[in-house]
Parts: structure tokens; sequence; C-alpha cells
């Protein structure tokens, strides 16, 4: 996505999405924050897996008919200014390819 400032300063991301994730495939999702303090310029800032590794929250199995519900989220970082995400799609043939709908991003102040 595109960088989204806050006017209020956020400590949390969560991130909603519908995929359809034919078997092989995979979803990943990533987030990257602009920390209050820091000066770096926000494209030099790196990007962090959700739940260490990019998975959902809770386990959801595949499904080659239906779209199913995601949910991604991390607390306790430090307040940040903006924030983006970044969603990559993985597959073993590039035939059967997962796909994302309706994704909605919220930033939290805790």
């Amino acid at each position: 996505t595109r960088k989204v400032s806050l006017a209020t300063p956020g400590t949390a991301v969560k991130v909603m999405l519908d995929g359809f994730r034919p078997a092989n495939t995979d979803i990943k999702v990533l987030y990257k924050v602009l920390e209050n303090d820091n000066s770096t310029p926000f494209d030099d800032v790196g990007w962090n897996y959700f739940n260490v590794d990019g998975s959902p929250d809770i386990t959801v199995g595949s499904d080659a008919r239906n779209f199913k519900e995601y949910n991604y989220s991390v607390e306790g970082i430090s307040e940040f200014s903006a924030f983006a995400v970044k969603i990559v799609g993985q597959s073993t043939n590039t035939c059967k390819v997962p796909l994302v709908s309706n994704m909605r991003a919220i930033a939290l102040a805790t």
C-alpha cells in the first residue's frame, strides 16, 4: 500500500483481508512503520513480517473454492506516525495463485 500518515500516533497495526488460497499457495503480509523519533526516510525503513513469518493470527486452511477471512495484527510497537502494508502471494504453480480482496488496515493507539 501507499504510506498512510496518521494525525494521532499509533502503537499497533491490524490488517483484515479476504483471501482465496488454493493448495500449495500462501499469503504473507508485512508492515513497516515510521517511528516518531526516527529521522530515516520512509522508503528506507525495513519491512517486518506479521507474526514473525507473515502468517495470520489464526491458521486458516487452504480452500480452492471460497474466499476466507484472514486477520493479522501486531501490538506494542513504539509510537509511529506513518505505516504501510505489503502483501506477498506465493505459489508453486503459476496457474494456481492466491488472490486477495477487501483488504482493510487500521492503526491503533493502545
